[in-house]
């Protein structure tokens, strides 16, 4: 994709982003807001030899940037802190925003399970360089549940850091029983005296009194239904009896969050209020009120008919929120700091100068539930004061070895938390994990009009025989899509396939649909890998640049994809479907799969003139 524009209603187009890529496409430079000419912001991309991305601007020399990282792998300023790294994983990060241009830095620390044990912060240009003052210590068993966790925080005129946590877990097996905090600091994890956690038969957390939870009751898809809290409030109709303040959660079939209603106590006579928030594709509602819906850069406001731009990091924390202010230059709305587990410096999120205070996304990119202090995504509930899961996870069975309840591994630096049930298989043959890729994703594409790209790696089983498999596909547009920005750490990437969305014919823009473009060829050229392609028409396709010239179109595997009705061409009568069914086999699966920090690739139709 080289732009990207977005329109609401009948307000002017908005450009969102203009890409520039290198001769490998790589993102190398980025245009946000505005126009090309004078953009909001203007983000530089950089990697080392191996594709891994090394920084998003410079923050050793910011200019106009309003935000910048950079990660290390083995060559740390902070050799006494921390010690590089030669596996992909990340031991230094240094990172500055312009509103208070203070560079900070992350020194990290890992055990022999690639498990993250210390995060030490320092700001390298400040009085006191080394001061400690957002530290994160933890120790693990050997299912990777945390033992312990120290945090410090900084406190206004004091001359150290002050221990915000000192938190002990105790478990009966994986199962959390109950967290006390020796620190004699309110803050962070709420809790002090070790209230007990129960759980139900599938290993659902009911209660968490620390946080004033009483009661969770949950669906048959584990997702939560209905909360308790022990607070109070009184009803418009019964001024003289107190009821328990509850949250009510409805979902659709498939488990995406329709609707959340919180009922709570306000004022100095804890009235009765609610706040029922709603959830329509991405629109999101506040009192039946349209407040925003995602862009691919951030989200639209539509309380205040205002694109708001986000820089995120390597794990998708929003780091940083702008938008174009009344002079026509770029205005920071919010600035938010994260602790490696992900809470945020402070222990909660910062919106008091926000412009779109009911906007709450935060760790990862998912939504800080105010009621709880959950971070929610969409099989489970994370808490990044205890940094780990309330539910069991939806895949355990096929992990035996991890901790049912860990996030992320525990491998937090350079690793984002897999949603679950994805539906990841062993192949045989390259060959044939591409063709499972066109039958769950082709389909999924033309309906969508969407492109999906990702990445076919090769790694030794359980058996000590080699299989193939594809990570979670990554969607894109229309005409162009992006393989994973990670890369899986088990296994090695041998190719990488991706759709080519619906039928163009009789379109205002049409695209060569059934074909490889000529930046698809070029890639493979260049990465001497092979690229996969699953059409409208139905067909998977293949193109080897050791076997093919850059003036063929690659060679045809099968023609029996799901495909679009529309298409002149159709291979056959195979009507695409959003979800199909997963392909029912007996593959050895594999182990939980870890990330780190990955090139980029991106695919474009070739368009018709």
């Amino acid at each position: 994709m080289i732009k990207h524009y977005h329109q609401v209603d009948t307000n002017p187009e908005e450009l969102l982003a203009d890409n520039i890529y290198n001769e490998i496409g790589q993102l190398i430079n980025k245009k946000t807001g505005n126009i090309s000419g004078t953009p909001l912001q203007s983000i530089h991309y950089a990697y080392n030899i191996r594709g891994w991305q090394t920084k998003v601007n410079d923050p050793s020399n910011l200019g106009s940037k309003l935000f910048a990282y950079e990660l290390k792998y083995n060559s740390p300023e902070y050799t006494n802190k921390s010690a590089g790294r030669f596996n992909g994983n990340i031991s230094e990060v240094d990172w500055k925003a312009s509103d208070d241009n203070k560079l900070r830095r992350y020194n990290y620390n890992h055990d022999a399970l690639e498990r993250l044990k210390s995060g030490i912060y320092s700001e390298p240009n400040s009085t006191i360089p080394q001061n400690d003052y957002y530290n994160e210590t933890l120790e693990y068993d050997i299912n990777g549940n945390i033992l312990s966790l120290q945090r410090n925080r900084f406190i206004e005129n004091m001359p150290a850091a002050q221990v915000m946590d000192n938190l002990s877990y105790n478990y009966t097996a994986n199962k959390l029983n109950s967290v006390s905090d020796n620190s004699a600091n309110y803050g962070g994890y709420p809790g002090t005296s070790g209230n007990l956690f129960t759980y139900d038969d599938n290993g659902n957390m009911k209660s968490h009194v620390d946080r004033g939870i009483l009661q969770i009751d949950y669906n048959h898809l584990n997702l939560p239904s209905y909360l308790k809290f022990d607070k109070e409030y009184y009803s418009h109709d019964s001024w003289d009896i107190a009821y328990n303040e509850n949250t009510k959660y409805m979902y659709r079939a498939d488990g995406v969050k329709l609707k959340k209603i919180h009922t709570y106590g306000s004022g100095r006579t804890s009235i009765e209020t609610t706040r029922k928030t709603e959830y329509f594709d991405g629109f999101q509602y506040e009192e039946d009120i349209l407040q925003f819906v995602p862009t691919s850069e951030g989200y639209y406001d539509f309380v205040q008919n205002k694109y708001i731009y986000q820089y995120k990091d390597q794990v998708g924390n929003i780091r940083l929120a702008y938008y174009k202010g009344s002079s026509g230059t770029a205005q920071i709305d919010r600035t938010t700091n994260y602790y490696p587990f992900g809470l945020e410096f402070g222990g909660e999120l910062n919106i008091g100068y926000s412009i779109s205070p009911n906007y709450a996304y935060s760790t990862q990119g998912q939504e800080r539930q105010r009621d709880t202090g959950w971070s929610s995504f969409k099989w489970r509930n994370y808490d990044p004061a205890m940094g780990r899961f309330f539910n069991v996870d939806p895949l355990s069975e096929k992990y035996p070895t991890w901790s049912t309840y860990a996030f992320s591994g525990n491998r937090v630096v350079d690793a984002r938390e897999l949603e679950g049930l994805e539906p990841y298989i062993l192949f045989k043959t390259e060959e044939n994990a591409a063709k499972n890729f066109g039958q769950q994703y082709n389909g999924k594409s033309i309906i969508q009009g969407k492109e999906y790209a990702a990445n076919i790696y090769l790694k030794k089983a359980a058996d000590g025989k080699m299989y193939y498999y594809y990570d979670t596909p990554n969607k894109g547009d229309a005409a162009s899509s992006r393989a994973s920005l990670t890369w899986f750490s088990e296994g090695k990437p041998t190719s990488v396939i991706h759709s080519h969305g619906k039928s163009t014919v009789g379109d205002k823009i049409q695209y060569d649909d059934n074909n490889f473009s000529e930046t698809d060829k070029n890639k493979g050229e260049r990465t001497g890998k092979k690229e996969y392609l699953t059409t409208p028409d139905g067909s998977l396709k293949v193109y080897d640049p050791v076997k093919n010239s850059p003036n063929e179109n690659g060679r045809v595997i099968s023609t029996d994809l799901p495909s679009d009705p529309k298409d002149p061409n159709r291979q056959n009568k195979i009507n695409p479907v959003e979800n199909p069914d997963p392909v029912k086999t007996k593959p050895i699966e594999p182990k939980k799969v870890e990330i780190k920090t990955g090139g980029e690739v991106e695919y474009h139709h070739g368009r018709i003139m």
